[in-house]
């Protein structure tokens, strides 16, 4: 039977906020549809579809990491939308004709107003290209046996809005996502009564339901988002933030306890191998209002799932777990893919990627092919060629803290010659930039690294000379730096942390005339 989208209430989609374990909670409380995060066209491209006997799921794993890009299983198949951002007609009907008999419906997202999709020409950006964003929807109508529907923003007058539906409507579209804010508008800012009056007018223009979104600032209960929808004269609603804070907001019978909630999202996390990160950040989105309480701390500071168990009272489960895991994999002769640590292996000669793209596909997981599209998204790891004259004072002194203060300066050389020449301290000319979060950053790597490992974390130490930032990474016996000043703390640790990861082999990257080129980034998983 096809997805219904009228009289429902749903999970919207959500990055970090919409992976299987949380759809599955959603379900559990009440959601009647529930739409996965946003995942690039790119990306998805990259993936092969892998059916997984071990935790009875459907993988689309990446062929260059092996990672996980979007996982789903029976229990979600009548209600899951896949949600793309794509920017192109051709690559939507190819991710679409990969996933679709997976899934319940197919969504193309034209609504999130982040820098990464503007300038890639997906998301909000299509609401400049109505064109566009109807041969986009016209391609996935005629080819896909799945519903299609896409989400949007208002527009800034109504007539704009209506024209836009109206054109997205005549492609065959089964149902239209609104969200009642313009693009440059954030969450906090509340929808206003014009707003709203922009939305009634699409929902009483359209013969398709009309799915509002956009009131998490009001939802409080179920009823919340009945009002809501009634406001807007909207045949659904789906529900963000609103569901992050407390999940039970899809149950009609009121909420549930927080502690409740939470132990039972971690159930399905730990049953369906999530991730630390994705799971610690669902936790805490879920603490929101407890943000300085010692649960959200104490969840904040937890460095494995082990230590989460344990927290939430689950160490039994995880166990029980592991051990099915283990024999599953050994009855079918399937390892899990890393879903976390990733190894990636790649050469810019076999792949025809230029530097730049490389460099993206590192930090979020996605391939571009033409040099231009990696660079307007200015999503860079470099090596530069500067040697900030301030650096070796700074980086002396960083490393005082270490040792005696009557072994700070070798005899006759001023402080900077000092940090340069200690054999103790390893320094490449590296700045690390980073905006996205896909794969993790260098700190998280050898956090990731010494877990499975069971080694010693390593210790980072960070000083601000005018306005910029030096670190040092203390691991296992050696001290590693960058020479080059970073913009902020965080990316210094990081830029520290990278120097490590290089020249302890688990980042490869190959000397050059100015700098390093990078060619290679792995994180071992040997055991």
């Amino acid at each position: 039977m096809a997805l219904s989208y009228s009289n429902k209430v749903m999970l919207a989609p959500m990055v970090r906020g919409g992976t299987l374990p949380t759809r599955l909670l959603a379900l559990k409380y009440g959601a009647q549809v529930v739409y996965g995060e946003e995942l690039i066209d790119f990306r998805m491209l990259e993936c092969e579809r892998v059916v997984n006997p071990v935790l009875d799921t459907i993988d689309f794993i990446s062929k260059a990491d092996h990672s996980v890009a979007f996982r789903t299983c029976a229990a979600e198949k009548d209600a899951v939308v896949f949600q793309m951002g794509t920017s192109d007609p051709e690559r939507a009907v190819r991710v679409a004709k990969l996933v679709e008999s997976d899934v319940a419906g197919i969504d193309v997202n034209m609504g999130c107003p982040k820098p990464f999709s503007l300038k890639g020409g997906m998301g909000a950006a299509l609401l400049k290209e109505p064109d566009r964003a109807a041969a986009i929807m016209t391609a996935l109508v005629q080819a896909c046996t799945k519903p299609v529907t896409c989400k949007i923003r208002i527009l800034p007058t109504l007539e704009e809005t209506v024209a836009l539906a109206k054109q997205l409507e005549a492609t065959g579209i089964q149902a239209l996502g609104l969200h009642g804010r313009i693009t440059p508008q954030r969450p906090r800012e509340p929808i206003n009564e014009y707003q709203y009056s922009i939305m009634q007018a699409v929902a009483k223009e359209l013969t398709i339901p009309v799915i509002a979104n956009g009131g998490s600032l009001d939802f409080k209960s179920y009823q919340d988002l009945i009002t809501f929808r009634d406001q807007c004269q909207a045949s659904s609603v789906m529900v963000a933030r609103g569901a992050q804070t407390n999940m039970s907001i899809f149950n009609p019978e009121g909420l549930s306890e927080q502690l409740s909630v939470s132990t039972h999202y971690l159930e399905l996390a730990i049953r369906y191998d999530n991730t630390l990160a994705n799971t610690k950040y669902n936790l805490t989105k879920g603490l929101t209002a407890k943000a300085h309480s010692k649960r959200c701390k104490d969840t904040h500071d937890c460095s494995t799932m082990r230590d989460l168990a344990a927290m939430y009272g689950l160490t039994a489960v995880l166990e029980e777990q592991e051990a099915r895991v283990a024999k599953l994999q050994e009855e079918h002769g399937f390892t899990l893919h890393a879903t976390s640590i990733v190894d990636i292996e790649f050469s810019l000669h076999s792949h025809s990627y230029d530097t730049f793209s490389v460099f993206l596909y590192l930090m979020i997981g996605v391939a571009l092919p033409h040099p231009c599209q990696a660079l307007s998204l200015l999503v860079m790891l470099f090596a530069v060629d500067q040697e900030d004259e301030v650096a070796g004072t700074v980086l002396a002194h960083l490393a005082r803290r270490d040792v005696d203060d009557n072994d700070a300066v070798a005899a006759g050389e001023p402080a900077s010659k000092q940090a340069k020449q200690d054999p103790n301290i390893v320094m490449m000319k590296i700045e690390y930039k980073r905006k996205y979060g896909r794969p993790a950053p260098p700190k998280a790597k050898i956090h990731e690294y010494c877990t499975m490992h069971k080694l010693d974390q390593p210790t980072c130490i960070s000083t601000e000379v005018d306005r910029r930032f030096y670190a040092i990474c203390t691991w296992l016996g050696q001290q590693y730096s960058t020479s080059v000043s970073c913009k902020s703390r965080k990316d210094a640790e990081h830029a520290a942390c990278l120097v490590a990861l290089l020249s302890r082999g688990l980042a490869h990257a190959k000397e050059g005339e100015e700098g390093y080129d990078y060619v290679n980034f792995r994180t071992s998983i040997l055991k």
